[in-house]
């Protein structure tokens, strides 16, 4: 019937693609709208690319900047996001648990100026389909692959060199890039995401598909080199794909001009192109970035073929509370009680005897102590409502004032939150660090070594891991790659441990032999019980069964 109307009225129709629809739009009003169907087995998950200015904290800068990013991210619902300047050097990762993110990140060293830096954001729910952790190539290029029902999925997370950069620096960017993409076997669907600080401009008919019929302003030399590429490899800019407004394709706005270009771009190969739904910038963001946040819906084998049953883990009782009196009396009565009903009741086994035993005692424990609660670490998750609160007061102002730059009353309300926001989110922390060195104090007055270092570490906040590089065998060579420093340590605990050994038995025969203690073949007694369990030290893990000393 489609086929019939189009024929029809060939002349007087046009074709449009918006949000993975096909919308046939007649002379008049009237319009057919053919939705795609998505294919069966995929997930619509969100990806982004994002300049975030720095991830760096510095004392000028009270907000920590993983955990505000991560907020974000959290809010526009991505999976994974590639992040450009992040200035934070070498190469590590660090665990936001208030959000939910992992981040990873490639920088220069510690010693050198940077202002550059790569890396990506993943939902800790996602860590699972890592097929190995993200691999910095150099500060501007980190590669990532995971592992999903249709086979690999590669991102990489790429920072182009500005146009102030000279020829070479730039020439050098795309030849390592172009390294990369060739490096990425032909089977996996490649992502290609960042800030390239490129104006690819609006010209469909110069480059078919590598730009859509939507693209924004004009081409310029950085704009050149990436078209190329894109042409070479066969690579599509999402940005240029999709009706709406310039509003939602631009990403970073000029400081003199005030005029919005496309910088930021989120490609894809051009066989996959029919995996993206839609890509479109947000410009109401939180982060104080001069970019604007770059998301895009696409449609992959996403989730695991076989979803694993997660084991059951014994809660952790809070013995913190034994300190007092009542609760050590509360506890003796509770298990009193409980062991009432084990006196007369007779089991096949010793293993049955113990399991009833064990879950008696981890019952009274429970009801008696309660559950230990998992403590934040650092003032920012501590104060995890106040601070999502002021960040989402803030965050509905720069929408408003994102909408319309041109009013001032808007601009006055936005820069009077942001102030606001400084000073009670210094008030915080100001709050926070004198609880902690009250803590800290009262705990050393008391030698309580627990609690102190405790306490000392939630002063750190998240701790970033990394992976220290190696000599290879030969002594010369230095290995970074997480996987390959893993199997050096596996050689070089093979060759320290596992070596030929000769046994001489004279010397084993002149050895003199102690006599046998047959008392230890007896079971132990009950005072031998409870001088052992006196002897526990207190403070430490409890066993599988979950019942601390």
């Amino acid at each position: 019937m489609i086929k019939g109307v189009l024929k029809e009225a060939h002349s007087t129709c046009n074709l449009l693609v918006r949000r993975g629809e096909l919308i046939i739009q007649f002379s008049g009003t009237a319009r057919i709208i053919i939705k795609r169907k998505q294919r069966e087995g995929k997930t619509n998950i969100n990806i982004a690319a994002w300049n975030v200015r720095t991830l760096q904290d510095n004392p000028n800068n009270l907000e920590r900047r993983t955990a505000v990013v991560a907020k974000a991210l959290k809010r526009y619902n991505i999976d994974i996001a590639a992040l450009s300047e992040t200035r934070l050097p070498d190469t590590s990762q660090l665990e936001e648990h208030g959000c939910g993110y992992t981040f990873f990140w490639s920088g220069k060293p510690a010693s050198e100026a940077r202002k550059s830096g790569v890396g990506f954001a993943i939902r800790n729910q996602h860590l699972k389909l890592l097929h190995k952790l993200p691999q910095g190539i150099s500060d501007r290029l980190a590669i990532m692959r995971l592992k999903v029902n249709s086979g690999f999925v590669t991102f990489i997370s790429a920072y182009a060199p500005t146009m102030a950069y000279s020829d070479q620096a730039k020439e050098e960017f795309y030849e390592e890039l172009d390294n990369i993409i060739q490096s990425v076997p032909r089977s996996d669907k490649l992502f290609l995401l960042g800030d390239f600080n490129a104006r690819v401009g609006s010209d469909h008919a110069a480059w078919q598909k590598v730009l859509g019929h939507h693209g924004v302003g004009k081409e310029n030399s950085n704009g050149t080199l990436l078209l190329t590429l894109c042409a070479e490899k066969q690579l599509v800019i999402t940005n240029t794909l999709y009706t709406q407004k310039d509003s939602f394709k631009t990403t970073w706005r000029h400081p003199r001009s005030g005029h919005w270009h496309q910088i930021d771009f989120i490609i894809i190969t051009q066989r996959d192109w029919h995996d993206g739904k839609l890509t479109r910038a947000a410009k109401a963001s939180t982060c104080h970035s001069d970019n604007a946040l770059l998301k895009s819906k696409v449609s992959i084998c996403f989730k695991l073929s076989r979803q694993h049953q997660r084991v059951q883990r014994t809660k952790k009782l809070d013995v913190t509370k034994l300190a007092t009196s009542e609760a050590q009396a509360t506890l003796r009565d509770n298990i009193a009680s409980a062991f009432v009903d084990l006196v007369d009741t007779e089991y096949s086994d010793e293993a049955s005897h113990w399991e009833e035993l064990r879950k008696k005692i981890y019952q009274a424990s429970a009801d008696s102590l309660g559950y230990a609660k998992k403590k934040h670490k650092g003032w920012f998750d501590e104060n995890d409502v106040s601070v999502t609160a002021l960040l989402d007061e803030l965050h509905s102002l720069h929408i408003e004032y994102a909408n319309n730059k041109d009013s001032k009353a808007r601009k006055d309300r936005y820069n009077h939150m942001k102030q606001k926001a400084q000073a009670k989110l210094r008030e915080m922390k100001d709050n926070w660090w004198r609880d902690r060195t009250q803590e800290l104090q009262e705990a050393a007055d008391t030698k309580n070594i627990k609690k102190f270092f405790s306490e000392l570490k939630a002063v750190y906040g998240p701790s970033s891991r990394g992976t220290s590089p190696l000599l290879d065998l030969d002594g010369h060579t230095v290995i970074k790659e997480p996987s390959l420093i893993t199997e050096r340590w596996a050689q070089h605990f093979n060759q320290l441990l596992n070596r030929q050994s000769t046994i001489s038995e004279e010397a084993i025969a002149e050895i003199p032999q102690s006599p046998e203690i047959e008392e230890l073949d007896q079971p132990p007694t009950v005072e031998e019980t409870a001088k052992a369990i006196k002897q526990l030290s207190s403070g430490k893990a409890p066993g599988e069964d979950g019942i601390p000393p």
